[in-house]
């Protein structure tokens, strides 16, 4: 009812005078042939300014709404661009050049590809093995898929995730807090090389550990991949105490376990 009433207002003058705003004048309401409403006509300097404000209000929110949805569409992209590290090496890995030679390789593929079918999940993988047995290939195969449907992906080596928590240290913008929360509200992240990193004890603790603990520990309810050369225990050994208990518990945590054996495929052609 109110809307109907705004509709019906005209702009008037007494004793039928133009209205006159500086050199700008009032001509008359006019019936928008498009969308039926009436909307004022002003001229300035003898042309006529002949625009529905109605239709021009809708244009306005409808290009900001298609703004904004680009703007969500690229940002997986541009999130991915920012906080990922994918080492040049894989970057050209996928499902289909990942060649299992062992039932094992074989199991592991199939588990990974399903991983990716369910999405999005809770679950987690930690894909362990000996050097070059395809964990990081498997694993960013499976980050491009999920990235593809659209949904926040981060690949990250442990090392540069540190490094680039680690570098706001001397910078504005971006708090170290800023950037874990990246990291930590990712729809899929995937850790690299877990523990393969240096970790430095400063007497009461490493700050690397506890860097490693607050994203691992806020990621329980969502997706993520780890992948490592370790064992648990020797996770636990390397954060130290019972901040590597804690670590080792999380990624358990709704877990599936998937090793992988065979070969060095980095070496297979020497």
């Amino acid at each position: 009812m109110v809307n109907e009433q705004a509709n019906k207002i005209k702009i008037m003058t007494g004793e039928n005078k133009p209205l006159v705003f500086g050199d700008i004048q009032f001509v008359e309401n006019r019936l928008c042939e498009e969308c039926g409403n009436e909307y004022p006509v002003y001229s300035r300097g003898g042309e006529e300014a002949d625009i529905c404000i109605h239709c021009d209000n809708k244009r306005v929110q409808k290009d900001m709404q298609q703004r904004y949805e680009e703007t969500e569409r690229q940002r997986p992209n541009k999130l991915m661009k920012e906080f990922s590290f994918v080492p040049d090496e894989i970057k050209a890995q996928s499902f289909k050049t990942f060649k299992p030679e062992t039932p094992e390789e074989h199991e592991a593929l199939r588990q990974v590809m399903q991983f990716v079918k369910s999405f999005p999940s809770d679950k987690t993988l930690v894909l362990a093995g000996s050097v070059g047995t395809g964990k990081t290939h498997l694993a960013y195969a499976a980050a491009r898929e999920i990235t593809k449907k659209g949904y926040i992906t981060l690949f990250v080596t442990v090392p540069e995730l540190l490094e680039s928590i680690r570098s706001t240290f001397n910078k504005t913008g971006l708090s170290e807090t800023d950037v874990k929360r990246v990291y930590k509200e990712a729809d899929l992240l995937i850790l690299d090389d877990i523990g393969a990193e240096y970790i430095k004890d400063y007497g009461n603790g490493s700050w690397a550990a506890e860097v490693i603990f607050d994203i691992v520990n806020a990621r329980t309810t969502k997706a993520t991949i780890f992948t490592t050369n370790l064992s648990g225990n020797d996770i636990e050994e390397h954060y130290g105490g019972i901040q590597g208990k804690r670590i080792v518990s999380r990624m358990k945590k709704n877990s599936t376990g998937i090793k992988l054996t065979g070969k060095d495929r980095r070496t297979s052609e020497w």
